[in-house]
């Protein structure tokens, strides 16, 4: 059964789905052929290509002076969707000009329409210059693919761009909005990525990709398709199908972006020992690490040995406690299944480490017989050491759970880190303003018109006092939130001292007392969402409202900006974005180890001295040695520019005390709601029943397995991080470390704002110094 649905829609692909996009981009219009770069950094996700001006015929001459290529990755989920633009000079630019790249949310092809975006891309084409390329990442706060392109081109500097003729097109034109069930299926299900290590794919030569292929299909046997390299065309037409939802997609090495971002819609990526040492020597390696320190996972398989998989990741040599946890559960959880199912029980090593905030997994190449059949299928992993992985993933296969937002219907986690004491009503101020309101109108100028005779002026006086008691109280609101900027940033930095590089969660708060023209500012290479509050509409009325633009993205080779409308006077507005921090430093740790001369030889006197190269002070740092002991110190100081980092000597904390100090910690600045959401739950469960108003809650329920190392997370990958170890634990894995810091300068969007009640929490590896052995004499 599953062979002939496959065999259908391969011949759907080969002989329908030609004649759908040729008639989806034959126009009165015909693109004018240009030179293409021979791939686009655009994996996991399908892509459309258009070159423009459009020319109604061959022989019309190009007036622009220029051809734009622009390609754009499309897919259904909220997020960043990838941009390359090629723009290439019919002769050499002769003066510099400014091209606009205007992207539009479709409505016809983006749901809901309440959430439209308008995204400017400036590109810069420099005298004398005969190409400009550049790849950027847009934000998309929808479901659903269309894109309206626009290029424009700036006079001089500050103008309004014009709009240039033929350079107008549709991406993903009548597509339409997909369903919302099969969107959240994209959600959890495994969405994988094979990295060959030819620069372009060569379907022939792929292993037996067959167990990753039907990972996402329960009643897939692996007998009704043979391997790709029995049936090649069979194979790139299922892998290059828009309309299967098998979850697989295979990129060559010339397909790989060199940006984090490009890899967020997936959830893991199987390569080979031989494409990850081609990763690395073009130069995509960091972009695949950042992607994994985020929350995203790798699986490298055929690697020589343990240590040469250790070494190829620069990973811990030994796993952590939750992740040792966490993967016996899930091997007694697929044990008992296939006993169940009467499945044979496979036995592969699988080694698994935590990188950041995600997993590398691995296994040992296999012995293959030689001969005329031997291939590289056959080191390939088994679908016992996938099944393994793709129930260990939880929710890390959600892009959405492992960002901890939902920027189409927000949540009720919006409440836990709003600004205290702005945009609020006063209650007891307001109390005591109606209070001598009744004061006034009553025993005072009651009594004091009635002495007089006058009672009739009570009808003149109490409207009087009522228009300046509402006055006052309206005044007394707009100046006790004041004219000015503030915000409240939580800053959560995760350290790889291995590597000296870093990666960061930022969620933000902003209220202007007065809308400023500035907007917001946020580093170009950020992935920024929007956090609404939660208490709107559900998915189903926002999708029938009329279309609503949200605001204006500007984004240039320095910085994305959000016009004022993201950040309109007087209310608060949350965003969070992450964003990778490379060469940010480590922290190194040294072991002073010193053997009694009396005594069991077993028994010595430590100590142990941290050695900071990060560029920020940290305060309160807790740090756990190689051997499970605790060392604190108050406060270490950063190094600055060249300067030599300094060595300080840290205090030996108890365990109990470490899990005590590690809690206070995390319940001092714990995100925690202040007012409550007043709507009622009840009611809307009996009257809304069929309607969706939280995502992160309908993506969490997919993911209850029944097994303890699972459980919702709602508050992204670093955020779960964080309170795991810190509270539920009360414990750090061993050379690992936690600390709090100031609020760098560089995460706060809203210019000369006044940051409130923030904190950093800085979190991750400590890189271990040989230790010094000596003796000592105890008096």
């Amino acid at each position: 059964m599953i062979r002939l649905l496959l065999t259908s829609l391969c011949f759907s692909v080969i002989f329908i789905a030609p004649n759908l996009v040729g008639s989806s981009l034959s126009t009165d219009l015909r693109a004018q052929s240009a030179s293409q770069p021979a791939s686009i950094p655009i994996v996991g996700v399908r892509s459309e290509t258009v070159s423009l001006p459009a020319i109604k015929t061959t022989n019309t001459p190009n007036k622009l002076g220029f051809i734009a290529n622009v390609s754009i990755g499309l897919h259904d989920n909220a997020g960043s969707v990838p941009v390359h633009i090629v723009v290439d000079s019919t002769t050499v630019f002769s003066a510099d000009r400014e091209l606009i790249f205007r992207f539009s949310s479709d409505p016809s092809g983006q749901t809901p329409v309440a959430n439209m975006l308008v995204v400017d891309i400036a590109v810069s084409l420099p005298q004398g210059s005969k190409q400009v390329v550049q790849t950027h990442y847009i934000p998309k706060w929808s479901f659903g693919m269309s894109q309206k392109m626009q290029i424009l081109e700036r006079p001089s500097p500050g103008e309004p761009g014009r709009l240039l003729e033929g350079c107008t097109h549709f991406f993903a034109a009548r597509r339409g909005f997909p369903a919302f069930d099969p969107f959240l299926e994209t959600e959890y299900k495994l969405n994988s990525l094979f990295v060959v290590e030819t620069e372009q794919v060569n379907y022939e030569r792929l292993p037996d990709l067959r167990p990753l292929l039907f990972l996402n299909s329960v009643d897939a046997e692996l007998d009704d398709v043979r391997t790709p390299s029995d049936e090649p065309m069979f194979w790139s037409s299922i892998l290059r199908s828009t309309s299967s939802d098998h979850g697989l997609s295979v990129a060559g090495q010339a397909d790989l972006p060199n940006d984090w971002r490009g890899y967020q819609n997936l959830d893991l990526i199987v390569l080979s020992r031989a494409a990850l040492s081609r990763i690395k020597s073009n130069g995509r390696f960091a972009a695949i690490r950042h992607f994994v320190m985020t929350g995203g996972s790798i699986f490298l398989y055929g690697a020589e040995s343990e240590q040469d998989w250790i070494e190829s990741f620069q990973i811990p040599q030994q796993p952590t406690q939750q992740v040792v946890k966490i993967q016996e559960d899930v091997t007694l959880f697929l044990q008992h299944f296939q006993q169940n199912e009467l499945l044979p029980i496979e036995e592969e090593p699988l080694w698994t480490r935590s990188l950041g905030m995600g997993y590398v997994f691995g296994t040992p190449a296999v012995d293959v017989p030689s001969g005329p059949d031997r291939r590289e299928a056959g080191a390939f992993p088994s679908p016992q050491s996938l099944r393994t992985i793709d129930v260990m993933l939880g929710h890390r296969k959600s892009p959405m759970l492992r960002r901890g937002v939902d920027p189409i219907l927000g949540d009720q986690g919006y409440q836990n880190w709003l600004i205290p004491g702005v945009a609020q009503p006063p209650v007891y101020t307001f109390m005591g303003l109606l209070g001598l309101f009744v004061i006034l109108v009553g025993p005072v100028t009651y009594r004091s018109t009635a002495k007089r005779g006058r009672s009739y002026l009570m009808f003149f006086i109490a409207p009087l006092l009522a228009i300046v008691t509402t006055l006052s109280m309206f005044a007394y609101g707009i100046l006790a939130d004041g004219f000015s900027t503030v915000s409240r940033i939580r800053q959560l930095t995760w350290i790889d001292s291995h590597s000296r590089t870093g990666f960061e969660r930022v969620q933000a708060t902003y209220f202007a007392g007065l809308s400023s023209s500035d907007g917001l500012s946020f580093p170009v290479e950020a992935e920024v969402v929007r956090y609404p509050d939660g208490s709107g509409d559900s998915l189903e009325q926002l999708a029938e409202r009329a279309p609503e633009q949200l605001g204006r993205v500007m984004l240039d080779e320095e910085s994305q900006r959000l016009s004022q409308s993201f950040l309109p006077s007087r209310q608060q507005r949350q965003f969070v974005f992450h964003q990778a921090r490379p060469a940010l430093g480590r922290l190194t740790l040294r072991l002073d180890k010193k053997r009694a001369s009396e005594g069991p030889p077993d028994q010595s006197v430590s100590k142990a001295f941290l050695t900071s190269e990060l560029p920020f002070e940290l305060k309160r740092l807790i740090v756990r040695d190689s051997e499970g002991n605790y060392w604190h110190t108050e406060q270490v100081q950063p190094t600055i520019g060249g300067s030599q980092p300094n060595e300080i000597e840290l205090a030996r904390v108890a365990a109990k005390d470490a899990s005590t100090m590690l809690g206070k910690l995390y319940i001092e600045f714990r995100p925690l709601a202040e007012i409550t959401s007043q709507r009622d739950d009840r009611s809307s469960n009996r009257n809304r029943r069929f309607q969706t108003r939280d995502l992160i809650e309908t993506v969490n329920s997919s993911f209850n397995r029944g097994l303890d190392g699972f459980r919702k997370v709602s508050s992204g990958t670093f955020e779960t991080w964080l309170n795991q170890s810190l509270q539920l634990d009360g414990e750090l894995p061993r050379l690992h470390f936690v600390a709090i810091s100031t609020v760098s300068d560089d995460v706060v969007a809203a210019k000369d704002a006044e940051v409130v009640g923030s904190v950093r929490f800085v979190f991750g590896t400590v890189e271990p110094q040989d230790s010094r052995e000596g003796s000592i004499h105890e008096s």
